[in-house]
């Protein structure tokens, strides 16, 4: 009997000592378990960890124009972007600061930003805008944010409601950059002024 017990105990002891202890075992996830060896899925993210490169922003928006608060113009359109795109690369850091990249690896200017659920807000020295966080994951992101700007030209007021979604993939190792000459909290990609401009070239071409 006493044989037949020892026995057992050993054969429990051999088991429980192979059994590996299962956890997170991605290393940027924020709930990283370095004494995991198998990965049981539980892995959550964050925007910390290596940099999100750009894939595609989507866009909706219209537009209208008055004058002498008659509407003589209105318009919508969808456009896509897949190629010369801002922000290239954005790197956010645990610090509270974030990084926006060239596409050469350059550091292009370094900005603030907060988190509070899936509001992430964004601020430099005079611009303050918010992003909500779509989706996460540990390759993935889609982040959207939305504008709402007046223009005179002339006697017409135009007026510009801008939705966009932005896709990011993460890039692991992201950007290390010996730039030194970068703008400092200006951001450059978020430029109303800018945007503006730019929905007017899209809507010419498509005249």
């Amino acid at each position: 009997m006493k044989k037949t017990l020892c026995l057992f105990l050993i054969i429990s002891l051999v088991f429980t000592s192979c059994k590996k202890e299962e956890g997170c075992t991605d290393s940027i996830a924020i709930n990283y378990n370095i004494d995991a060896e198998d990965d049981d899925g539980s892995c959550n993210y964050s925007l910390v960890g290596g940099a999100w490169r750009t894939t595609s922003i989507e866009e909706d928006v219209s537009i209208t124009a008055t004058m002498m608060g008659i509407q003589i113009y209105d318009t919508n359109y969808t456009n896509i972007q897949t190629d010369s795109l801002e922000p290239y690369k954005l790197k956010f850091n645990s610090d509270g600061s974030a990084d926006s990249y060239l596409a050469d690896g350059s550091l292009e200017e370094t900005i603030s930003w907060s988190q509070n659920g899936d509001q992430i807000t964004i601020t430099d020295s005079d611009t303050s805008f918010i992003l909500t966080v779509l989706s996460l994951d540990a390759n993935n992101s889609t982040l959207s944010m939305s504008m709402y700007e007046t223009d005179v030209e002339e006697g017409v007021t135009f007026t510009f409601n801008l939705q966009q979604k932005l896709n990011f993939t993460r890039d692991r190792n992201g950007f290390q950059s010996s730039n030194l000459n970068q703008r400092i909290g200006h951001i450059n990609w978020f430029n109303n002024k800018k945007i503006i401009n730019k929905i007017k070239n899209t809507l010419n071409k498509k005249k």
